[in-house]
């Protein structure tokens, strides 16, 4: 994985069942997944060592310019069963 970013602090996360949710705190791009800073993405490790091996999503788990959250940035992610 080579990993190109502005910024790829992490600042939102969560587990989902073998995955983790994330969001940064700027754009990401890694292994043709691109998240702005309002988006969730997944990622699935395979291998958690000195040098990493997973597998992102194909699409994003949440679009943030869809709910018209292009001025803000999350902080959180929360899967509550209702």
């Amino acid at each position: 994985m080579k990993l190109q970013r502005r910024n790829g602090d992490i600042d939102a996360l969560t587990m989902r069942g073998d995955e983790l949710l994330l969001s940064t705190a700027q754009k990401f791009s890694a292994d043709g997944v691109f998240a702005k800073d309002v988006d969730v993405f997944s990622f699935a490790p395979t291998s958690l060592v000195s040098t990493s091996q997973c597998a992102f999503g194909d699409d994003l788990f949440f679009d943030g310019s869809q709910f018209d959250l292009a001025r803000r940035n999350l902080v959180a992610i929360d899967l509550s069963i209702g």
